[in-house]
């Protein structure tokens, strides 16, 4: 039997292709991994400090651990993540009834932190979370309504945001 030999310009094709093969896997790799490339890490740890600007009370739905949470071109990673069923708002400051609460008939109405909706809680603190599903809390930390954030929708808990907390109530 007699084997050809191959031509430069045959052997061409054969080495393109076994050199794009990896580069193929490459790419997959980009689309599957939900942390991109050219994602950076957000974290508000580094922002001076800010004061609390909602409390709200309810009962602990869900607690997911170590938590990653996407914004548009970021990412953070939540020691904690709670799910709340909110029972009442507490409080809240005046950029947030602005941007949430709607007048009617000299009545404010929040449509968004109503009682019975289910919210997310960002925990940020370093000590460990001592809560579980079920527990009745209280939560006071900063809402962030903008949509491009990894912190965005959250009322978050972190150390730089003054009198920011979660506790049970008793």
């Amino acid at each position: 039997m007699k084997i050809k030999a191959l031509t430069r310009r045959q052997l061409l094709p054969i080495i393109c292709a076994v050199a794009l093969i990896p580069l193929g896997f490459a790419g997959v790799k980009i689309l599957i991994d939900p942390i991109k490339p050219w994602m950076g890490q957000e974290n508000w740890a580094d922002l001076p400090s800010m004061n609390a600007s909602l409390t709200v009370r309810g009962i602990i739905k869900e607690v997911e651990l170590n938590h990653i949470s996407y914004g548009l071109n970021s990412y953070h990673i939540f020691p904690a993540l709670i799910i709340l069923n909110v029972t009442e708002v507490v409080w809240m400051n005046d950029e947030v009834s602005w941007f949430l609460a709607t007048e009617i008939n000299n009545t404010f109405y929040n449509s968004f932190w109503k009682a019975g909706s289910l919210r997310m809680i960002g925990y940020d603190l370093k000590e460990p979370l001592s809560l579980t599903q079920g527990d009745f809390v209280v939560a006071s930390g900063y809402w962030i309504y903008s949509t491009d954030s990894a912190y965005s929708m959250k009322l978050v808990i972190a150390p730089n945001i003054n009198e920011s907390y979660i506790k049970p109530i008793a």
